[in-house]
């Protein structure tokens, strides 16, 4: 077991360490449950002791949509309003942890990023797939997790938290299955929504088996987010061009399937260090990493 997938199994039982939730079927309720982890991981796992940052601000935005501002109100009074629905906690902890390291916590501690690790070394196919669709994450971050939330109104006059509801494979995995497993009240509610949800998942896990990493890649809001942030942040990672080989070594290892000479802290590096590991020259070093 190399020293990274040891990360990702301790910060999978440290965030989802609620056990009595896998034998009850309950939802851990604490007050470690108002802290998000800069990790896909779902609020509503049997086992999850944090929030998902991602579900928390669908949740604030869903909540401040459709304001009620009327014309009697300050100009203090429409401000606090207005700024009641915009999830600054949530999205400044996220914005600290990428300054420092980035996309790292992809790559170290996501309960779903070391799910996709396991399921790619399944005997399958390998296949590559269109850069072109690494833009896809972005979409659905600025529409299902932020304008959808925000402005559309369903039947019952909610605002949905869109991403959540319709797309998220890890929710699905995490509390969408184990769930209903244990409470037979929720089997009796299921329909075509839940069977939507389930393809979804169903579809990401045979992507993962012949792609490296797809839902990251693809359809990850929070690595979209933590992305902006890797040429930025405090830890850097720098590749010495004029010694490199192009023995493609780095290629070949990385998790995300990136061309490291080309793309070295680029919007998709989960900055696993897979590639320092590897490289025979050791031109790819970590930047103010003591």
């Amino acid at each position: 077991m190399t020293k990274r997938t040891r990360f990702q199994a301790v910060a999978t039982l440290l965030t989802n360490g609620y056990l009595k939730g896998f034998f009850t079927g309950s939802i851990f309720t604490g007050v470690s449950k108002n802290v998000c982890v800069p990790t896909l991981n779902c609020y509503s796992c049997p086992g999850a002791l944090f929030a998902c940052p991602v579900g928390a601000v669908q949740v604030i935005l869903a909540g401040g949509g459709g304001l009620d501002i009327t014309a009697t109100q300050t100009f203090f009074e429409k401000v606090l309003s207005i700024t009641s629905g915009v999830p600054f906690f949530v999205v400044g902890f996220l914005t600290l942890v990428g300054s420092f390291v980035g996309r790292a916590t992809c790559g170290w501690i996501c309960p779903f990023g070391w799910f996709q690790d396991i399921l790619y070394r399944i005997p399958a196919p390998k296949l590559s797939a269109p850069k072109k669709l690494n833009y896809l994450k972005f979409v659905l971050l600025i529409t299902t997790v932020v304008l959808f939330p925000l402005l559309y109104v369903n039947q019952q006059g909610i605002h949905d938290p869109t991403y959540c509801k319709y797309v998220c494979p890890a929710g699905t995995l995490e509390g969408g299955v184990l769930l209903p497993l244990m409470n037979q009240d929720l089997r009796k509610s299921l329909g075509a929504l839940y069977a939507w949800k389930v393809f979804m998942l169903f579809f990401f896990m045979v992507c993962m088996t012949a792609f490296r990493r797809p839902f990251c890649r693809w359809a990850c809001p929070l690595g979209a987010f933590l992305g902006l942030f890797n040429k930025v942040s405090y830890w850097k990672l720098e590749l010495d061009s004029k010694r490199c080989v192009a023995c493609e070594a780095c290629r070949k290892a990385c998790p995300i399937a990136l061309d490291v000479t080309e793309e070295i802290d680029g919007l998709d590096c989960i900055r696993c260090l897979e590639c320092t590991h590897v490289c025979p020259k050791g031109i790819i070093q970590v930047s103010n990493l003591s």
